[in-house]
C-alpha cells in the first residue's frame, strides 16, 4: 500500500457501466463523504503541530487556522495527484475545493475544541 493510497479511495461506477469503462476511477478521500476516515488523523496532526508551535513560539489561535489550511491543502494536493481522482469540469473543481475548505475549517474547529462546544450546545426550546 503506497502513501497515496491513504488519501485515494475507489469510486463505484454508475449502474450499467461496462467494467472496462469503469476501470481506474478514484476519488480523493478529503473531497468525498468518506473524508471521515482521514479526519481523526488529520485532526491529531493539526493539534500536535499547534501545541508544539504554541510551546516553542508562543503562537496564538490563528496558527490553528493556518496549520489546518496547510494540512487541508496538502491532503487536497495528494488527493488530486491521481489523474483518475481529479474532479471533472469547472463545477466539480469548485465543489471539491469547497469541500476541502470546509474540512480544513472543521480541522481547526476540532483542534480548538469549538466543534465539541457547538455540538454540545442544547437547542433552544420551541415556543408554544
Amino acid at each position: 500500500m503506497a502513501f497515496k493510497d491513504w488519501f485515494i479511495v475507489g469510486r463505484k461506477p454508475p449502474k450499467g457501466t461496462p467494467l472496462a469503462a469503469a476501470a481506474g476511477t478514484a476519488e480523493g478521500v478529503f473531497l468525498s463523504a468518506k473524508s471521515l476516515l482521514s479526519f481523526p488523523i488529520a485532526s491529531a496532526v493539526v493539534t500536535m503541530l499547534w501545541k508544539l508551535s504554541s510551546h516553542y513560539w508562543q503562537v496564538g489561535d490563528i496558527a490553528v487556522l493556518i496549520i489546518s489550511l496547510v494540512v487541508g491543502a496538502l491532503i487536497f494536493a495528494i488527493s488530486i495527484s491521481d489523474t483518475s481522482a481529479r474532479p471533472q469540469g469547472f463545477l466539480g473543481w469548485i465543489i471539491a475545493i469547497g469541500i476541502a475548505l470546509i474540512n480544513s475549517l472543521f480541522l481547526a474547529a476540532s483542534s480548538l475544541g469549538l466543534a465539541t462546544a457547538i455540538l454540545d450546545t442544547p437547542m433552544p426550546a420551541r415556543p408554544g
